[in-house]
């Protein structure tokens, strides 16, 4: 069977990243993956590298042409065409939209696809309606990453057929050393990471960090791994409450090398799928402090292996800062001794079958 995956650009991104991981975790005999990327990246480095990772493996990868989104889109029908795929698999909003559109020229073309946030289409509600409607006429599965997720969409979405869940997979980091009992270190390397985007609230963290600043003499910095529009926004919040010794901008990193300089990382997100950072950071034994968004309720709540706060709460988010690095080595152990949790729950092989088994399924029964 022949399976295009349709994602928005090959750069840093959950949905992304999940894509890749899947791709790249198996292989069968019957399962021939394509992946298309319908918009350019932002970084041409990390573009040629994200490439690169799934030539490896054997998948083809392409990327659409065209300065304009009506332009890629007819280049997406001719691929379509030539490819001549069993299923279409899209991920996330303008994938599912150009995606199920693409889909009205091929009826013999399965549409499917996964939802990978609990808040959909919030800039484009008409786009939306219109790819729902098609994905409720057409598509034969709605994968959901979380029950959080699965929750949201099928109380909005009731009447779409075959809605599961499979959980992302993660490249699992190897970090996890023994807990040093000596006393309290004397600088923490604090870790915000992902896209600089509204979602994300690390303007949020950033007071937290200026209240911790203002109140103790711990020592620590932070450092604010990412790209997006709110970076600029965020640098002045920096400056302007005096943090720039503490907060350093690094733009684009591999989330393993930073992970190893990195003591304690922060998740204040208003709202996820599922939060592949926090699940990462587990994998490698570094601590986490959370937002108490019910995805992040799932992972670092129902292990109690991180720390939750009352989400948008500036002064509960300092406090469990200042009570993760007060008590860091009895942290350190709980982050520890959840990596084999998060190795199990999210193994990429075990993720990449049961992908290939609802592809089946539902060629199979179309």
């Amino acid at each position: 069977m022949k399976v295009i995956h349709i994602i928005t650009h090959f750069s840093i991104g959950g949905a992304e990243n999940v894509v890749k991981t899947l791709c790249t975790a198996g292989k069968r005999k019957d399962y021939e993956q394509y992946v298309i990327g319908f918009r350019k990246a932002d970084d041409n480095v990390y573009e040629s590298k994200f490439k690169n990772e799934l030539k490896r493996k054997g998948i083809e990868v392409i990327g659409l042409n065209g300065k304009s989104d009506v332009r890629r889109f007819f280049s997406l029908l001719a691929y379509i065409k030539k490819i001549k795929p069993d299923l279409i698999h899209t991920h996330t909003e303008i994938p599912d939209f150009f995606g199920s559109l693409a889909s009205l020229f091929f009826p013999k073309v399965i549409l499917c696809r996964t939802i990978h946030n609990t808040v959909l289409w919030p800039k484009h509600k008409i786009l939306g309606f219109i790819s729902n409607y098609i994905f409720q006429e057409k598509g034969k599965a709605t994968i959901c990453v979380s029950e959080s997720v699965k929750k949201t969409f099928t109380a909005k979405f009731y009447r779409h057929k075959n809605i599961i869940t499979i959980e992302n997979p993660i490249n699992f980091i190897d970090l996890a050393y023994p807990v040093n009992n000596n006393s309290l270190k004397k600088e923490y390397t604090l870790l915000l990471i992902g896209r600089l985007t509204y979602q994300k609230n690390f303007e949020l963290a950033i007071h937290a960090l200026n209240l911790i600043n203002k109140k103790t003499n711990l020592k620590f910095k932070c450092l604010i791994a990412g790209e997006g529009e709110e970076k600029e926004k965020l640098i002045q919040t920096v400056n302007e409450l005096g943090l720039k010794k503490i907060c350093k901008f690094v733009g684009f990193v591999k989330i393993d090398e930073i992970l190893k300089i990195s003591d304690l990382v922060i998740s204040s997100s208003i709202f996820e799928g599922l939060p592949l950072t926090i699940i990462e950071s587990l994998s490698a034994g570094v601590p986490v402090i959370a937002s108490d968004i019910p995805p992040h309720q799932e992972i670092v709540g129902k292990c109690q292996y991180g720390e939750l706060f009352k989400s948008g709460n500036v002064e509960d988010l300092a406090n469990k800062i200042l009570e993760s690095l007060t008590y860091y080595n009895e942290k350190k152990q709980k982050a520890i001794e959840a990596s084999k949790m998060v190795r199990e729950r999210f193994n990429p092989s075990s993720q990449f079958i049961k992908y290939y088994n609802v592809h089946k399924s539902i060629i199979n029964n179309s």
